[in-house]
């Protein structure tokens, strides 16, 4: 299925995440950047930081402070991208990678 489609199912099911098993931290930024991050992790490509902020849309304080918030619990690392010291990447983390496969796999079985 096209990555499109895909993420239009998932904003279907906004109200089937919560809790500890996906990183949303009950906010709206939280679920957009979960969002996000399924779209750049379905396509597998890695996100550049500055895109992210670019894309939410959001307030680039609200977005730095929940980026800090995912890496200090281990669902993203925050790397260097080796084309532009000066560019950060956000790569998603083990932990990341599986919640983004039961969301994906729980919108699949939704429709």
């Amino acid at each position: 299925m096209e990555t499109k489609k895909l993420l239009v199912r998932l904003q279907r099911q906004r109200g089937a995440i919560g809790g500890d098993d996906f990183p949303i931290y009950q906010s709206l930024i939280g679920y957009s950047l979960f969002l996000l991050l399924c779209h750049y992790e379905l396509r597998g490509e890695p996100a550049r930081l500055k895109d992210i902020y670019v894309e939410l849309e959001r307030s680039q304080g609200g977005v730095r402070r929940l980026v800090k918030t995912l890496e200090l619990d281990g669902w993203i690392e925050l790397v260097a991208d080796g084309d532009d010291r000066r560019s950060r990447l956000v790569k998603s983390t083990s932990k990341l990678q599986r919640a983004i496969s039961r969301f994906v796999e729980s919108v699949y079985l939704a429709v």
